[in-house]
């Protein structure tokens, strides 16, 4: 795998810890926006070396993982194998809310840790996830 800067193991431990809150029912929002931009995530690239996104119900969700393992959990949930490297960046939390989700130019947010047992959706301001996206589980 490549990353374009060192990223120390626990530097989105905090971002990890506030998604388990959630998932246990006492997590708060803004303690998921506040620890993703204290994050340095992953986000998986193209070929081309731009960051991987998809759309959803006209949203694009930028893609991005809390370590390596969930990175591999998402590429192996979508086909790739475990063998292989997937290429990404490291970027901070901060970096993907200012400039990915206010230069997207249309709905947008960040997808983080899809493919694993606790994916967490954060669309950019005003835009309301749908209310069925993840019923039960304390998170939307």
């Amino acid at each position: 795998m490549s990353a374009m800067v060192e990223v120390d193991a626990d530097s989105a431990a905090g971002l990890r810890a506030e998604i388990a809150a959630v998932y246990g029912g006492y997590g708060q929002w803004p303690g998921l926006v506040r620890e993703l931009r204290l994050s340095v995530v992953l986000v998986p690239t193209s070929a081309a070396g731009e960051p991987l996104a998809c759309d959803h119900d006209g949203i694009q969700w930028l893609l991005a993982f809390t370590d390596e393992r969930q990175l591999a959990e998402w590429a192996v949930a979508r086909g790739g194998s475990p063998a292989v490297a997937v290429d990404y960046r490291t970027v901070s939390g901060e970096r993907l809310l200012h400039v990915f989700l206010t230069s997207a130019g249309v709905p947008a947010g960040i997808a983080v840790n899809i493919g694993g047992a606790r994916p967490v959706f954060l669309p950019s301001p005003g835009i309301e996830p749908a209310p069925h996206a993840d019923e039960g589980s304390g998170v939307r």
